[in-house]
């Protein structure tokens, strides 16, 4: 098992790891990611639709994709551009809980 489904596993919830090794995984290895040598900006983009690119102004940008904005997971589209799982795109609802609880925010 390679590190990254290793790290994946260990700390997302069931469905988020599933949805992660089912859908973004496989989809990114399809993605092409070029560099502008005079931006120093990042294109992502599926091979088949090259004129629908999606532009990071660095390695470490976050997409403004639905995946991304709406559901705070690492969309197809930055693991395509960092070519590794990044745990802290992850939003704490997708990480697992030692304890069950039915709010985020108990106690103080």
């Amino acid at each position: 098992m390679s590190t990254e489904l290793k790290c994946a596993i260990d700390n997302l919830s069931w469905d988020a790891y599933n949805y992660y090794i089912k859908n973004v995984l496989p989809k990114s290895e399809a993605y092409v990611v070029e560099k502008d040598t005079y931006s120093g900006a990042y294109a992502v983009y599926y091979h088949s639709y090259p004129e629908k690119k999606r532009y990071f102004p660095s390695i470490n940008s976050r997409c403004n994709c639905r995946d991304s904005v709406a559901f705070e997971r690492q969309c197809v589209h930055e693991r395509a551009l960092l070519k590794r799982f990044e745990l802290s795109y992850h939003s704490i609802k997708h990480l697992q809980r030692k304890v069950l609880t039915r709010s985020f925010n108990t106690g103080d």
